[in-house]
């Protein structure tokens, strides 16, 4: 799949390009980051920055004095070892993150969602590792552009819904927990190592370190702020806090994550895991000299090997129903009526059972499809443990953070009537995330 790309030899790189390569892997991975944060986050984070420049500054002038070709080998065997499992977990988390966001495509029914997003990514992957490096830096450039506007657009949207009343500080007890956690975002280091080396320009390797952590630690200090200052009050039960902030943060109300938020999810997935290709490809040159073409060809698939080991993969959905209110009950059971995107009213059905989880067995046996539940607009609540069930709604069935909750009412009102309502202050704030904040945190 490579042509004429020399990996023995890299093409040289703007520093502008060197910057971008890395810092859009760093963003693709703390989008991807899960668990909760706290204020102890950001402030371990940019701890573990200046730890990390402190380190590899002066480790790659180390490495630029290796002369023993055996000395060499060995490093660069170990480094690309480490970059194939990088790029290994990059493919898992396009898995993960994919499962959590609903991305509409339609395939044949044996193919999930999950695994039509997954395999595209890869084979977008293929066809842009092939360019090489220097094309790579190119497209960085404008990713990054990209990226950074996204970000602007995001921050806008947060003025008018920050919330701090539920950010908790945290203490020191949580660092070990926090290191683990974003241990992840350790992988572009290894690019930074071999791409330092190519750079066109050719500033001090302090230059070069100061000026990359610097804008790593800005990113990540803003994205936090925006997760922190959004998402505190569900944080302890959504899974990926970054993708929640960004949902919740659009200025639009009409404009939707699975429409804006994709489009950043996908390029960024495709250039982060193309440089990992790229850089094993540059790795294997230089271990064995004499190696055919289609280095990148067989970094991907070392890649996609580390990755299917590490979580397997299965088909999963049939046909689809999409849910659009759910109204649930609870006396000595559950019942559910559950509403879909249909013009035919008959397609609503009624279910009873013990657990919420035998509801959703029950409407998926009895309808014969699945139910997907990314684009649930209302769901009203009569008799039940309003905590309990919204929790269980957005951490296992994705209800998006942004949809309406209404308690103990025996109607539908209709959609855009509350969403009016809530925008004019005529009732309070009852969005999911509004609401379970307050639940969770006592209110």
């Amino acid at each position: 799949m490579t042509k004429t790309n020399n990996y023995d030899k890299p093409a040289k790189i703007t520093y502008g390009q060197f910057a971008s390569l890395l810092l859009i892997s760093d963003a693709f991975m703390l989008i991807c980051t899960g668990g909760s944060m706290s204020v102890m986050t950001v402030l371990t984070l940019l701890g573990v920055f200046i730890l990390q420049a402190a380190v590899i500054i002066p480790s790659v002038m180390i490495l630029k004095k290796i002369k023993k070709p055996i000395v060499a080998k060995i490093v660069h065997s170990l480094l690309f070892i480490i970059n194939c499992t990088w790029g290994g977990l990059l493919f898992i988390k396009v898995w993960k993150v994919s499962s959590y966001l609903y991305m509409p495509v339609i395939f044949p029914s044996f193919i999930s969602e999950k695994l039509a997003i997954s395999a595209l990514i890869a084979l977008s992957v293929f066809y842009v590792s092939s360019q090489g490096i220097k094309a790579l830096g190119r497209a960085a450039v404008i990713v990054a552009g990209f990226g950074v506007l996204c970000i602007l657009v995001t921050v806008f949207g947060t003025l008018g819904k920050m919330n701090f009343d539920y950010v908790r500080f945290g203490d020191t007890a949580e660092i070990p927990k926090i290191l683990f956690q974003t241990l992840p975002m350790s992988g572009s280091l290894i690019g930074y190592c071999i791409l330092s080396e190519n750079t066109a320009e050719k500033p001090s390797a302090a230059v070069l370190g100061t000026v990359y952590f610097s804008c790593k630690a800005v990113l990540t200090a803003v994205l936090l702020f925006i997760c922190l200052a959004v998402t505190s009050g569900i944080m302890g039960v959504t899974e990926f806090p970054v993708i929640t902030a960004s949902q919740l943060s659009q200025p639009l109300n009409s404009q939707r994550m699975d429409s804006f938020f994709i489009i950043i999810f996908t390029v960024l997935a495709v250039m982060s895991i193309a440089v990992a290709a790229v850089l094993s490809a540059y790795l294997l040159s230089k271990i064995f000299p004499k190696f055919p073409k289609f280095k990148s060809t067989v970094s991907i698939c070392l890649m996609l090997l580390i990755a299917t080991t590490m979580t397997g993969c299965a088909p999963e959905v049939h046909e689809k129903n999409y849910l659009r209110i759910i109204t649930v009950a609870q006396q000595s059971e559950f019942t559910a009526t559950l509403s879909f995107y249909s013009e035919d009213e008959e397609d609503d059905i009624t279910v009873s059972g013990s657990s919420l989880d035998e509801i959703f067995r029950v409407a998926t046996f009895k309808t014969g499809k699945v139910i997907v539940t990314g684009h649930t607009e209302m769901i009203i609540l009569n008799g039940c443990d309003t905590k309990e069930v919204l929790t269980y709604m957005l951490n296992e069935k994705r209800l998006p953070p942004s949809c309406y909750v209404l308690e103990d009412i025996d109607f539908i009102p209709e959609h855009h009537v509350i969403e009016y309502a809530v925008k004019s202050k005529e009732i309070p704030d009852c969005r999911l995330v509004t609401v379970l904040a307050e639940k969770l945190n006592g209110r």
